[in-house]
């Protein structure tokens, strides 16, 4: 259980009561740029978004910029931005942040705060608000609380000072924290830090402390929130049961106490609790939840029986794609194809077959993997599901095969992006040379750039920032910049 995904809001307090539930891919909608839950997974979705141009490409500047900094080759950081010339967009003001922050972490306050400044305004209280965290974390916490002084606006500020008194917390400050906390307007503000503060506290063994915060919360609908999250945490299930039943409102009552049941196992009560919700949607969340973990219980035909209940045919094909994942993870993947061949919307079953061929690779069922990926409708799928095999053959050491299943493409930008996988994923384990080798490989000199850029971020993550700088001017150099 991973109580630092539980937010007050509803939705997202249901994926920490329910974390086998798989909440966000219920209610992913995009269906056409498939990725994998998990480290591979991320790579992927990252890796094969085939749809990306490059000329350019305003993010690949924006990462290079970002890693300049990380660097400490500010002005160089300075110029990459300037070259991205749509003024305002999410692209230049993620460069500028990047910069921003990583200033305030040398130290660099003024320079930090001036570069804040050039940020769009939606933007700039975001920016000032991890300039302060950094400082924080640095140990200047009269210079973060100065920052969020400086914001123009009391809402603004007040989204300062509540980073700023989470940031407190999860540094060990907590009575600092609180005196934070204190000094926000509004009962919402003051509430969510509160949360982070409870978080932290129990999420180092702190839990009666936890609990002590979390009864400071200024409204019941928070309070009980919170409480249930910790009580869960901290396994005191009875506790976090009898908190539930506080909810100021049944729809969000029965959601949660689903999310409970199912953690204690206790299928039928989940059940029962879920037929009171309201709407479709929640229902629908709460059953797949069910139905996950029923499989991971083995109980595969009650899962199966779950998920034909669905109140339309759209929610009924996301339930059978988590199953299907559910299985697939197992180990069980002929029962994940039959399943995945069940889902009668196209675009779920792709999400699901694609999961099925990486997680065939992972476990090393190489072949099988591949003849999945073979049975995919339509070639960008394809595509995806052979370069996310590929990066799992590099995480389980087969490097040669990985190029082979990348060269195995007959078109140059789907070759790239699996190439680029790879050396991202060389890289990651630490083969720098043979990460290097691949990148240069790489049929295509932006996605050589990006890659290399990847590695570079890889390099000054681990302090290695003379081949980090070495390396990101040779992405830059094949961008013509």
């Amino acid at each position: 259980m991973k109580l630092q995904t539980l937010f007050i809001p509803v939705l997202a307090s249901l994926a920490v009561l329910m974390p086998r539930a798989g909440w966000g891919a219920i209610s992913v909608t995009n269906t056409e740029n498939l990725g994998v839950i998990g480290k591979t997974g991320e790579l992927a979705a990252e890796s094969f978004h085939l749809s990306q141009t490059l000329q350019h490409d305003p993010d690949l500047l924006s990462q290079i910029a970002v890693v300049l900094a990380k660097v400490r080759q500010f002005d160089r950081a300075l110029e990459i931005s300037g070259a991205i010339t749509d003024e305002g967009s999410v692209s230049k003001d993620s460069a500028l942040r990047g910069i921003a922050v990583t200033l305030a972490e040398a130290g660099e306050i003024d320079r930090a705060l001036d570069v804040a400044q050039t940020v769009t305004d939606l933007s700039k209280t975001l920016t000032l608000s991890e300039i302060g965290i950094a400082l924080v974390e640095t140990g200047n916490v009269d210079g973060a609380l100065e920052v969020a002084g400086s914001l123009p606006s009391d809402w603004t500020k007040a989204e300062a000072l509540r980073g700023i008194a989470v940031a407190l917390a999860k540094a060990g400050e907590i009575d600092q924290a609180l005196e934070v906390t204190e000094s926000l307007p509004g009962d919402w503000t003051k509430a969510e830090a509160l949360y982070g503060i409870a978080l932290a506290l129990a999420e180092a063994g702190q839990v009666e402390r936890a609990l002590e915060v979390a009864q400071t919360f200024p409204d019941d609908g928070s309070k009980a929130w919170v409480l249930t999250g910790i009580a869960v945490e901290a396994g005191q299930f009875d506790r976090a049961l009898e908190v539930a039943q506080t909810f100021p409102d049944d729809g969000s009552k029965a959601w949660v106490l689903t999310g409970i049941a199912v953690e204690v196992g206790q299928f039928d009560r989940a059940l029962e609790v879920t037929e009171s919700l309201p709407d479709d949607e929640p229902k629908a969340g709460a059953l797949g939840g069910i139905a996950v973990a029923l499989v991971e219980a083995g109980q595969l035909e009650r899962a199966l029986e779950v998920a034909q209940t669905f109140p339309d045919d759209r929610l009924k094909a996301s339930a059978l794609y988590e199953i299907a994942v559910a299985l697939a993870k197992a180990g069980q993947s002929e029962r994940a194809l039959e399943v995945a061949q069940s889902i009668t919307d196209n675009g779920w079953k792709g999400r699901a077959l694609y999961e099925i061929a990486v997680a065939l690779a992972e476990v090393g069922q190489l072949e099988r993997a591949l003849e999945v990926a073979q049975t995919f409708p339509d070639d960008k799928p394809k595509a995806g599901a052979l370069g996310g095999i590929a990066v799992a053959l590099v995480e389980a050491g087969q490097l040669e095969r990985a190029l082979e299943v990348a060269q195995s493409f007959p078109d140059d930008k789907p070759k790239a992006w699996a190439l680029y996988g790879i050396a991202v994923a060389l890289a990651k384990a630490g083969q720098l040379e043979r990460a290097l080798e691949v990148a240069q490989s790489i049929p295509d000199d932006q996605r050589k750039a990006s890659a290399l850029t990847d590695i570079a971020d890889t390099l000054a993550e681990n302090g290695q920032t003379e081949q980090a700088t070495e390396i990101i001017e040779q992405a830059i150099a094949l961008i013509g910049l």
